[in-house]
């Protein structure tokens, strides 16, 4: 799997607000984060997951429709395909005794994705 790049931050008083001073390193990896509006969410025990407002598009790549998709989910699926596209030597078919598994799993239950939703003012405690 590919290892998750860590930076180090620490808070810092910027103007009249609270922010986040960043390593260097992080903006010389990744270009993108250098402008643009980002958005953070809460996710809870103290981790945030910062987005940009507004994603470049991604013609055929997991996250498009990202305003569609939880931002844990989007984030999760965006780093199953760099993990795919880094290392596929680890990929292999699901035997049938997995995906039995799986399908025990699920039995029985009914969604309506109509119904079956939380709140969008809901939050993790």
């Amino acid at each position: 799997m590919p290892k998750i790049e860590t930076y180090s931050a620490s808070p810092a008083q910027i103007g009249n607000s609270r922010g986040y001073r960043m390593d260097a390193a992080l903006f010389q990896a990744h270009p993108e984060l250098h402008e643009g509006s980002f958005e953070a969410a809460y996710l809870g025990a103290g981790t945030i997951l910062l987005r940009p407002r507004t994603p470049a598009p991604a013609k055929g790549r997991v996250g498009d429709g990202a305003d569609d998709i939880d931002p844990v989910a989007a984030a999760y699926l965006a780093w199953s395909e760099r993990a795919m596209i880094e290392q596929p030597n680890l990929l292999r078919e699901m035997s049938m005794r997995e995906f039995e598994l799986a399908e025990a799993l699920i039995a029985g239950m009914r969604v309506d994705l109509d119904r079956d939703r939380l709140p969008d003012d809901f939050e993790l405690p």
